[in-house]
C-alpha cells in the first residue's frame, strides 16, 4: 500500500476556510461557526426524535434486559443477548431502573444522547479528512438516518450505536500517536466490543491502523487486548443457549462475497435516499443503491490507482468488511437476519461514509462542489426523514399501545394469572410482545410498572382496547364449563335473538350460567374495554347448561356478552352470586 502515512495523523487535510457571498461581506464559514450548525442539527434530530417516540413502551428485546435486571449478577451481565455481547447495555438499564425506575423517557434520552455522541465523534473524524464543511453534509444525513430507524428512533439502538461511538473514539485516540492515545484507544475498543459485536469490526479497522505503522509489534497489544477478551467471552458462552455459536453457521463463509454485495447495494440506497420502498416503507429497496454500489467500487478503484491512498480508506474498508463478514456468518432467511435489514444499515453507513471521507481528503470543494455535495445531502434527507417518520408511527402506533394494555391486564389479573402465563404464547397472532408473567411482576415490584392506567386504556382506539380484551381473558382463562343437563339456577333472565341473531348482555359480577335454544351451536364472546366484544371463550349447544365464572378484579367495568347464532338465551346468576340483587345485576 504505497504512499500509505506511517501516523493517521499525517494524514488530516488543510483545508481553507469557505467565503460564501451570502452578503456583501461574504460570511466566514470558520470551525467555530460549523460546530454551531452542526449542534443546532444535533438539538434539532433530537426534538425530532423525542417527539416521534413520545408516548412508547420497552421494546421487545429491552424487555429481556428489563427482565434480568432485579436480580442481575456478574453472570447476568455477560449472558449472550441473541449471540451479542451486551454487557455495557445491561449495566446502564440496571443503573436507570435503580434510580428512576420504568419511567421510558429516560431510556428514549439516553439513546438520543448516545446517536449525537456518535455523530459528533463522527464528525471530528471526518473533519481532519475533507474539512469542517463539506463533513457537515454525510453527519447530518447520519443524524437522520431514517432507513436505519429501528437504532435511530427507538432505544433498542443503544447497543449497537454505542459500540460504533466507542469505536470512533478508539480511532480518534489513536491517531494522537503516543502512549496516551494508544492506552485510550485500547479501553474505547474494549467498550466497543463489550457493548456489541460490531465493536469487532472496529477492533478489525485499529488492527489495521496498527499494522500500517513500523512500530507495529510493540503497539500490537492495542488490538489484541480487545480481541483476547472478546475470545475468552466467547469460550464462556459456549453454555449458554444463545451463544454467538449457536447463531452462526460457519458454513456461510462460502457466501460472505454475496452479502458484502447485498449489503453495500443496501446502503448506498439508504445513504442516498433512493431506497424508498413504496410496497414495505420500512424497509430499504437496494435497486438503485445496487448500481450506485457498482458506481462507487469504481471510483474507489480510480482513486487507489492514482496512488497515495490514505490510510484510512484502508480501515473504513477493513471495518465494513469484517462487520459484513460477520453478519453473513449469522445470516438466515427466517429470522430475518440477512443483508438489507434496518438492524443492518447504520454500521455499514458510518463506514461507507469513513471510506468515501477518506478518499475525498485531498479534494477541495469548490462553491459548486459544496452545492452539489449537500444537495446530495438534502435529496437523502427528505427520503430518511419519510422513513422515520413510518418506522416511528409503527413504534408509537402499533406496537406501544398493544405493550402497554398487555402490560394493564396482567398487572389487572394479577392475582387470578398463572405465573408461567405469557400472552404472546397464548396470543401469537395478536401479542406484540413476550411477557411472562411471573418475570414481568417481578420488575413492577421492583421497579414501578410501565404499563397504562385503565384510565389510558380505555382512551386508546377499538383495536387495541379488542386485543386488551383478548389478553384479559386468557390471562383469567375465562372458559366456558359443562354443557351440563341441570336447569339453570334461579334469577334468570330470557333474552331474544334481535334482527342478526345476536343476543348481546352485561354478564352478572362473578359470573352466569348459560342456556341457549336453536339449531346449532351458538358462540360465546367476551368484551371488557372494547365497544364490540372479541375474546372467543366458547360454544354453547341448544338445551344444554354451561357456566361461566368470573374472578374479581380492581376495576369496575363489567364484561360484555354477545351471543351469536342462537334464538333466545337464558341468563342465570351463579349459585354464589344468587343473594346479589336483580337489579342491574343483567342488562
Amino acid at each position: 500500500m504505497a504512499g500509505v502515512p506511517h501516523s493517521l495523523g499525517e494524514e488530516r487535510a488543510t483545508v481553507p476556510r469557505i467565503v460564501l457571498p451570502i452578503t456583501s461581506r461574504g460570511l466566514e464559514l470558520t470551525d467555530r461557526l460549523c460546530w454551531f450548525a452542526l449542534g443546532a442539527a444535533m438539538v434539532a434530530a433530537a426534538a425530532l426524535i423525542l417527539y416521534l417516540n413520545r408516548g412508547t413502551i420497552f421494546y421487545a428485546d429491552e424487555l429481556a434486559w428489563v427482565y434480568l435486571s432485579p436480580n442481575l449478577g456478574p453472570s447476568d451481565v455477560l449472558e449472550p443477548h441473541n449471540g451479542h455481547l451486551i454487557a455495557t447495555t445491561r449495566l446502564v438499564y440496571k443503573a436507570i431502573l435503580e434510580t428512576i425506575g420504568t419511567e421510558y423517557v429516560a431510556f428514549r434520552v439516553l439513546a438520543v444522547g448516545t446517536l449525537l455522541l456518535s455523530a459528533g465523534l463522527f464528525y471530528t473524524l471526518v473533519k481532519r479528512r475533507v474539512g469542517a464543511l463539506p463533513a457537515l453534509a454525510p453527519t447530518i444525513v447520519l443524524l437522520f438516518l431514517g432507513s436505519a430507524w429501528g437504532h435511530v428512533v427507538i432505544p433498542i439502538g443503544l447497543p449497537i450505536v454505542l459500540s460504533v461511538a466507542a469505536g470512533l473514539a478508539a480511532l480518534l485516540a489513536l491517531e494522537r500517536g503516543d502512549r496516551r492515545g494508544d492506552v485510550g484507544g485500547c479501553a474505547l475498543l474494549i467498550l466497543s466490543v463489550v457493548s456489541y459485536t460490531s465493536g469487532l469490526a472496529f477492533v478489525a479497522g485499529a488492527a489495521l491502523s496498527v499494522l500500517l505503522r513500523p512500530d507495529r509489534r510493540g503497539r500490537a497489544w492495542i488490538f489484541l487486548v480487545p480481541l483476547a477478551l472478546y475470545a475468552t467471552w466467547f469460550v464462556w458462552s459456549l453454555s449458554s443457549a444463545a451463544s454467538p455459536e449457536s447463531e452462526g453457521r460457519v458454513s456461510n463463509v462460502l457466501v460472505i462475497p454475496s452479502y458484502v454485495a447485498d449489503s453495500l447495494g443496501s446502503v448506498m440506497a439508504a445513504l442516498t435516499g433512493l431506497g424508498f420502498d413504496f410496497s414495505e416503507p420500512l424497509t430499504v429497496n437496494r435497486a438503485w443503491g445496487q448500481i450506485i454500489a457498482v458506481l462507487a467500487v469504481g471510483a474507489l478503484a480510480l482513486r487507489v490507482r492514482r496512488g497515495g491512498v490514505p490510510a484510512m480508506v484502508w480501515i473504513g474498508v477493513a471495518i465494513l468488511v469484517a462487520y459484513w463478514a460477520l453478519g453473513a456468518l449469522v445470516a438466515e432467511t427466517e429470522t430475518l437476519q440477512t443483508p438489507g435489514e434496518v438492524r443492518y444499515i447504520y454500521v455499514g453507513a458510518v463506514g461507507v461514509l469513513l471510506v468515501a471521507a477518506a478518499a475525498a481528503t485531498r479534494i477541495r470543494f469548490s462553491k459548486l462542489g459544496l452545492v452539489a455535495l449537500f444537495a446530495a445531502a438534502a435529496v437523502s434527507l427528505a427520503t430518511n426523514l419519510a422513513v422515520l417518520r413510518d418506522g416511528a408511527g409503527a413504534f408509537r402506533n402499533d406496537y406501544s399501545p398493544k405493550a402497554g394494555a398487555q402490560f394493564a391486564m396482567l398487572e389487572l389479573a394479577r392475582d387470578q394469572v398463572d405465573p408461567g402465563f405469557d400472552p404472546e404464547t397464548a396470543l401469537p397472532d395478536v401479542s406484540p410482545v413476550g411477557a411472562n408473567a411471573a418475570f414481568y411482576f417481578s420488575v413492577v415490584d421492583e421497579f414501578g410498572s410501565p404499563a397504562f392506567t385503565l384510565a389510558q386504556l380505555e382512551a386508546q382506539p377499538e383495536g387495541v382496547r379488542e386485543f386488551a380484551d383478548q389478553v384479559l381473558a386468557s390471562a383469567l382463562a375465562l372458559r366456558l364449563e359443562g354443557p351440563s343437563s341441570s336447569p339453570p339456577a334461579e334469577e334468570c333472565v330470557t333474552l331474544p335473538a334481535g334482527p342478526t341473531r345476536t343476543i348481546a348482555f352485561d354478564v352478572p359480577s362473578g359470573g352466569a350460567t348459560l342456556r341457549v335454544s336453536g339449531a346449532g351451536l351458538a358462540a360465546l364472546t367476551l368484551g371488557r374495554f372494547a365497544d364490540v366484544p372479541s375474546a372467543e371463550v366458547g360454544s354453547l349447544s341448544p338445551g344444554g347448561t354451561a357456566a361461566l365464572r368470573i374472578p374479581p378484579d380492581d376495576s369496575p367495568t363489567p364484561w360484555r356478552a354477545t351471543i351469536a347464532g342462537a334464538q333466545s338465551a337464558i341468563v342465570c346468576l351463579l349459585p354464589s352470586g344468587a343473594s346479589a340483587a336483580k337489579d342491574g345485576a343483567l342488562g
